[in-house]
């Protein structure tokens, strides 16, 4: 309970001390925030619209993701960035956060768990040039088996350890889910473009199999999730190797910021030159 009430003061500090909204609008998502987990909702007024999501815990995970564009807005001029791939989207709590804050971004997301899907949808639905996929992305078309705790889809994954690294004893649930590669012929067939300003990959230890599926894609800077620690197999150097092989690029990485307060993931961007 200390440790839970720990983190609750460490995100309301880093809330209120981060921009892109104001003070007022900050102190009100805070009240709101502590009656939302002790009521157990699934929305709250985030920025202009309400934002729908599952686990009881998320209004606190939110408040970490306005420091974390700030952050990433240092080192990529988000302003000038016109097409984002988000792959592994969840609710769209880090699509939704950068639209609110930059809304002429075009934003395409794609999230396997229904449960998690459903929600994203209707998040995106407050913005325009928003489309959301309810597929997962790998080197081939398939259905697979992926793996979510009961009481939340926020650490959802093809691999049944990493779906509950957070909490071993919590209970997980099962479901089967449609993959697709990115290839040229699903691009063509959903009109989608096969070039970004910045592909984000957030997929619970998957991330090297989907990025090594987007040879089709060309794109100038990259997002993945890494592990600070835990049983994850995904490394810098194995992403490095990959831009290298498969891109035919020079990875550079222009910064690494750790999401969240408990020190088990990052994001290391780099940029592709």
């Amino acid at each position: 309970m200390f440790l839970k009430i720990k983190n609750c003061l460490e995100a309301d500090k880093i809330f209120l001390l981060s921009d892109n909204a104001s003070l007022w609008s900050k102190v009100r998502y805070v009240f709101e925030k502590y009656l939302s987990i002790a009521l157990n909702r699934k929305k709250i007024r985030y920025y202009d619209f309400d934002f729908e999501y599952d686990s009881r815990f998320t209004p606190l995970i939110l408040q970490f993701y306005p420091a974390e564009i700030s952050f990433l807005n240092k080192y990529v001029n988000l302003s000038k960035i016109n097409k984002i791939l988000d792959i592994g989207a969840n609710v769209g709590q880090w699509a939704y956060t950068i639209k609110s804050i930059y809304p002429n971004i075009k934003m395409i997301s794609f999230e396997p768990n229904k449960i998690a899907f459903n929600k994203l949808k209707s998040n995106a639905l407050n913005f325009d040039d928003w489309v959301v996929f309810n597929h997962a992305v790998g080197k081939g078309n398939q259905k697979k088996i992926f793996y979510y705790p009961e009481n939340s889809t926020l650490s959802g994954s093809f691999i049944k350890n990493n779906a509950n690294e957070f909490d071993k004893n919590v209970r997980l649930k099962k479901t089967k889910v449609s993959v697709v590669k990115l290839d040229n012929g699903y691009l063509k067939k959903f009109n989608l473009p096969n070039r970004y300003d910045l592909v984000k990959i957030d997929v619970e230890g998957l991330e090297l199999e989907v990025l090594e599926s987007l040879t089709d894609l060309s794109f100038e800077f990259l997002v993945v999730e890494v592990p600070m620690k835990g049983e994850r197999n995904v490394s810098v150097d194995q992403i490095n190797k990959i831009i290298k092989d498969r891109f035919k690029k020079e990875p550079k990485i222009v910064c690494t910021s750790p999401v969240g307060n408990l020190g088990y993931v990052a994001d290391v961007v780099y940029k592709l030159t």
